[in-house]
């Protein structure tokens, strides 16, 4: 049999059709992602209508009421895909949240491609059905496996990364996740169509085999974008790719499937077949060709037992000379009829709370492995912090210690021994130069001027032993030179020995210190 690929639109790098491998199609787990009006349902009907092309029966979960155009052509005058539509204004059967099961089996055993429309239920009961419908049709492929895509609108909803408190959300995203990690081996696939890519559990967008990247302008999905698109192909490409999302038309976008296709690219998505509801459009559809589309006296007939009593039984009669023995009998009936299904419904409601209590636990389970992950993620950053600083502080003292082993042979001939304890003593010449100077400010027979002359002398110490000229010492302490030889100044001080003469040089006397 000849390979019948999937036609998703155009190769904007080639200008050549582009296609998804139809190999192993109905297994795999698909995105399309992007903001309001950037294309996504129109994208994703495409891969639909391919789907069914294939044969792949599709289940279509509709939170936005847009998806009964599948049973229509283009232009939405005639009749298109055969596929039962429940719920909605144009369902061929209404929804109750207990059809789910029933719905399932339908699916199964007809191989009808379907649209549940979940837009007129609360979400406590969009989940239960939701649930319902995944949980059968599970566990009717582990007996025989068939190809059966789902099809979620507003993936988030159904599949967060945190859980709500509404009663049912556990429990559908328990049967969502179920499939996406085993259904591959049964025949089940799964593809999503997500507004807010960063709010989906991030298990499940990061293990789908492909995802169509449309135009966003959120920082958070276009961040998300950035991080799967370098991954798949050269960083510098994917971060091209990703900047461009905010410009992108609507309809293209970067296809990308690294591990199953082993590809990257920019694509425009084609034609639709069937018929696309713009609500803003004042075309009105016709209901008649949907109802053409399948075989409604069928749907009545297999889901005849969901209408409700008053659907079903007729009014009771008011004639006073009716025989009563019958009415009574007949009410009887009712009774133990109503009894009966009164106990089937608590039964199933308690079955329903036990799968809930189920999905509850599990989803605690799934929450206490993460906080263990990340308590022992916090640990893991307290020891390398521990361990980084302890690094530091020793690579500083082992800093120190050098420093201290250049500097103490410099400071060793500095270093004495106190005459009276022993202990070492700090003998640098300049503690002994500040001892001289206090004692000669202190000197009661020195005149003013020898002082004046010998503070010069301290301060020029930096030249000690060599000293300063006369004619320096003469220019700094304001007098001729004639005058400091012949007032008898130096004599005096060479006298008392503060001071050396050298030829020239005047210095400290060294003894002194």
């Amino acid at each position: 049999m000849t390979e019948k690929n999937l036609t998703l639109g155009t190769n904007l790098d080639t200008n050549a059709p582009f296609h998804i491998s139809s190999e192993r199609l109905a297994t795999k787990k698909g995105f399309i992602l992007g903001q309001s009006e950037a294309g996504k349902t129109w994208a994703t009907a495409v891969v639909v209508e391919g789907m069914m092309d294939l044969g792949i029966t599709t289940v279509v979960f509709d939170l936005i009421d847009m998806w009964s155009g599948l049973a229509l052509d283009r232009e939405g005058k005639k009749p298109a895909y055969p596929i039962a539509i429940f719920g909605g204004k144009r369902g061929h059967y209404r929804l109750a949240p207990d059809m789910g099961s029933a719905i399932a089996r339908t699916i199964y055993a007809k191989r009808w491609s379907t649209v549940i429309n979940l837009s007129g239920m609360t979400e406590e009961e969009q989940y239960r059905v939701t649930a319902d419908i995944v949980r059968k049709t599970f566990e009717l492929h582990e007996d025989q496996p068939r190809r059966t895509v789902f099809v979620f609108e507003e993936f988030h909803r159904f599949v967060p990364e945190t859980l709500t408190t509404v009663k049912n959300h556990a429990l559908v995203r328990q049967e969502i996740v179920r499939v996406s990690d085993m259904g591959r081996n049964l025949g089940l696939g799964m593809l999503g169509i997500e507004l807010r890519p960063q709010d989906v559990m991030k298990r499940i967008l990061g293990q789908a085999d492909w995802r169509l990247w449309m135009k966003m302008n959120e920082l958070g999905a276009i961040d998300t974008a950035r991080k799967y698109l370098t991954n798949a192909t050269d960083a510098e490409l994917g971060k091209e790719y990703a900047a461009q999302l905010p410009r992108l038309n609507t309809g293209t976008g970067f296809f990308e499937s690294p591990s199953w296709m082993k590809v990257v690219a920019p694509v425009r998505v084609g034609a639709r077949k069937t018929f696309h509801r713009d609500p803003e459009s004042d075309f009105v559809m016709d209901d008649a060709m949907i109802a053409q589309a399948v075989d409604v006296v069928e749907l009545k007939r297999v889901f005849s037992k969901f209408q409700t009593s008053d659907a079903n039984e007729p009014e009771a009669r008011r004639d006073d000379n009716f025989d009563t023995t019958p009415r009574t009998a007949n009410v009887k009936a009712k009774t133990q009829h109503n009894v009966e299904r009164s106990e089937t419904e608590v039964k199933h409601l308690l079955r329903e709370t036990e799968k809930e209590l189920a999905a509850l636990r599990a989803a605690y389970d799934e929450l206490k492995e993460q906080y263990d992950e990340l308590e022992a993620d916090v640990q893991q950053r307290i020891r390398l912090a521990e361990q980084a600083a302890t690094r530091e502080v020793t690579a500083q003292m082992n800093q120190m210690r050098s420093t201290i082993a250049q500097t103490l042979p410099m400071l060793q001939g500095l270093v004495g021994v106190e005459a009276e304890s022993g202990k070492p003593a700090i003998i640098a010449p300049m503690n002994k130069l500040l001892k001289l100077q206090r004692q000669i400010e202190e000197h009661p027979r020195l005149k003013s001027s020898h002082k004046k002359i010998m503070q010069v002398l301290f301060e020029e110490y930096p030249d000690f032993p060599n000293g300063m000229s006369r004619a320096k010492l003469a220019s700094a302490v304001s007098m001729k030179l004639s005058s400091l030889e012949r007032g008898g100044y130096l004599s005096e001080l060479k006298d008392r020995k503060y001071i050396v003469l050298n030829g020239d040089i005047v210095a400290i006397n060294p003894e002194m210190l």
